[in-house]
């Protein structure tokens, strides 16, 4: 089980940048880390993303775009379950970063949250890759 932790904390650095989590909820087990590599923000997200944590999970997104992000990565693999209201926060993330001429993709659908992109035809609208390795290395060709 993921615990969630207190509030963003920093953690051990890494050898392209820095990590921190953010505990989401209090009512949900969601947590996001968030790593800068150059340029590009990742967040790998773990735990559920539906109605309980989407509007905090939105927040997060909102402070990442009103940082300055304009590359951004989200990592999946670690999802357990996502809604409808989870589907919602990735498209407004998606949509605050084209109006900063930024870019989102997704990596590491696992089975579950592959059918719900691939049920609602958004495998179309969002760039997907394997592993967040790939997903990083797509930046780079960019």
């Amino acid at each position: 089980m993921i615990m969630p932790i207190m509030a963003l904390e920093l953690q051990k650095p890494g050898a392209m940048g820095y990590t921190c989590a953010r505990r989401v909820s209090t009512e949900t087990t969601m947590e996001i880390q968030h790593e800068k590599h150059d340029s590009v923000t990742l967040l790998r997200l773990m735990g559920r993303l539906d109605a309980v944590s989407a509007p905090e999970t939105e927040q997060t997104f909102r402070d990442v775009v009103s940082d300055g992000a304009t590359a951004v990565l989200i990592d999946l693999s670690e999802v357990e379950y996502m809604s409808s209201g989870g589907v919602r926060a990735l498209i407004m993330l998606s949509r605050g970063l084209q109006t900063r001429q930024g870019t989102l993709k997704l990596c590491g659908l696992n089975p579950f949250v592959k059918q719900v992109f691939e049920i609602s035809n958004l495998h179309m609208v969002f760039d997907i890759y394997p592993s967040p390795e790939d997903g990083l290395a797509s930046f780079e060709t960019a």
